[in-house]
């Protein structure tokens, strides 16, 4: 992983930030085949999605809460409902995967306030191919928020040990997880806050 990773604690998010739920709630009411295509068809477990609540200490420009999810891990599988007719994922799925897990992760970064959010713009490199019945983690990133946009980033990674959160052995597995891996994608994705972030007094 970039060096960036490396000092950072994971944590289950729901250990961390309890009200992520409530974020849940409110896009499965919106967005209900989003939801189908995440836990059918890429049968991602909320429980299994971590984040990382501590920044590095090289950089402390952004993100000065303690408890400011500066990384998420979400670990899924390819199934043949998301692939071409060759088993593999387009890049078309791949990106379609990265808007719904940083918007995820933008409205997380974003609480208590509700801003809405939409994509400026987004840009992929592959290295490799994603297969049907590959062991993907998505690990997505705040680089950097400002008062009118965010910017994200996604790594696809290949994991080469299971990322399961099993009791108190949690946070090793997904440290694990990530660190022994093969890079298979990286997104640059930039979003636009609807609504300033920081309001002006009234």
């Amino acid at each position: 992983m970039a060096t960036s990773l490396e000092n950072v604690v994971w944590a289950p998010v729901m250990q961390v930030f309890p009200n992520y739920l409530d974020i849940h709630a409110q896009l499965r009411g919106l967005d209900n085949f989003g939801f189908r295509l995440l836990e059918e068809q890429l049968q991602m477990v909320l429980q299994d999605v971590f984040v990382a609540v501590e920044r590095p200490p090289t950089n402390s420009a952004q993100g000065q809460k303690p408890k400011f999810p500066y990384a998420m891990a979400w670990p899924i599988r390819i199934t043949p409902a998301v692939t071409e007719g060759d088993g593999t994922l387009s890049q078309g799925a791949v990106l379609a995967i990265t808007d719904m897990f940083t918007s995820f992760h933008a409205m997380l970064a974003l609480l208590p306030s509700h801003p809405g959010h939409v994509s400026v713009s987004m840009q992929c490199n592959r290295m490799q191919t994603i297969r049907e019945k590959d062991a993907i983690i998505v690990v997505t990133r705040i680089d950097k928020i400002g008062n009118r946009l965010i910017f994200t980033t996604a790594e696809f990674l290949r994991s080469m040990s299971p990322a399961v959160a099993v009791l108190e052995f949690a946070e090793k597995g997904i440290d694990a997880a990530i660190r022994c891996h093969s890079l298979c994608s990286n997104v640059k994705h930039v979003k636009a806050v609807l609504t300033p972030i920081i309001e002006a007094p009234t």
